[in-house]
């Protein structure tokens, strides 16, 4: 019938409810409302099929907080049928706020790799725009543009830093980390 029949101190804990209310509620109170139906099927699984399943679901615990749990549900089977079932239910949580941050951290490491790359593209055309402005500053034919070649150069100067800047930072650096007296 969907009552739990023993908690273990950890579910007490992670719940943060008493023994007495996990005793007298339905598995349903504690699971979040849009995983009803889900819990609801994998129950009758359970108990259709008399094999063992895992899966995972959300819980709200009595502070509202939600977390995610493993479970990993077995029926007690005995000669006259199933008696009941054994849940043992693992707060994955933790692990999952990790998995993202490293799928964060990969999709940035992706990103500053790609944009190394663009930075050294981008400065090739930059120097051979450069180049050029140089050609046509030395003819004597555009004499009375060389402040707007000045200008330009200046410019792609500029960008060239910002580009060796930026292509400094996204070089992998091998860090020699020691203690050092700060007095000394």
């Amino acid at each position: 019938d969907c009552h739990f029949t023993y908690v273990n101190r950890k579910a007490i804990e992670c719940t943060g409810s008493r023994l007495e209310v996990l005793l007298s509620i339905f598995i349903f109170d504690l699971v979040i409302p849009q995983q009803h139906d889900f819990i609801a099927r994998k129950v009758q699984e359970r108990l259709k099929g008399g094999s063992p399943g895992s899966y995972e679901l959300w819980i709200r615990c009595k502070n509202g907080k939600k977390i995610l749990l493993r479970i990993k549900a077995s029926p007690i089977v005995e000669s006259f049928g199933i008696n009941g079932g054994l849940i043992l239910a693992e707060d994955i949580s933790e692990q999952r706020r990790m998995e993202k941050e490293i799928n964060r951290l990969a999709n940035l490491y992706r990103v500053g790799a790609m944009a190394a790359g663009m930075g050294y593209k981008i400065r090739s055309p930059l120097n051979a725009v450069s180049g050029f402005l140089q050609l046509l500053q030395k003819n004597n034919d555009f004499e009375q543009y060389n402040c707007y070649f000045e200008t330009m150069l200046e410019e792609i100067d500029r960008a060239n830093i910002i580009i060796n800047e930026f292509l400094q930072l996204a070089q992998n650096r091998l860090m020699d980390l020691y203690l050092h007296d700060l007095n000394h």
